[in-house]
């Protein structure tokens, strides 16, 4: 990856958001971080180049899957993290828009190793 990409990223948690961006400043990225909706649209319209986002599902109503076709129709692919990934959810996930789904708790080299791939 050239440069440093601009993750955003999405939870309710601030903590988990906390932890995501220390995990991946090993893999060449910035991070920016919402844990409302409303936050993260803002970080998207203030920020030029997105390289993916991370949102974490849990927590948030069905609306949220708006932001992520939206993160589709603007070619910024998105990674879904949730507690329980049901094919229901996972289907879900990616006629919304999500690339991949990855399921809590989550490996610290599969996180790093999925945000390299799509942040490229």
């Amino acid at each position: 990856m050239m440069g440093v990409a601009l993750v955003l990223a999405l939870s309710k948690k601030r903590r988990n958001l906390e932890l995501l961006a220390d995990l991946l400043e090993d893999v060449s990225t910035e991070v920016s971080v919402a844990t409302e909706v409303d936050e993260f649209e803002a970080l998207l319209t203030e920020h030029g180049e997105i390289s993916m986002a991370v949102i974490d599902i849990d927590g948030f109503t069905r609306d949220i899957w708006d932001r992520s076709e939206r993160l589709r129709e603007a070619g910024i692919p998105v990674l879904v993290l949730t507690m329980s990934a049901p094919s229901d959810i996972r289907e879900e996930a990616m006629r919304h828009g999500a690339q991949r789904i990855l399921e809590k708790p989550i490996e610290k080299a599969t996180l790093r190793a999925t945000v390299r791939t799509l942040a490229n």
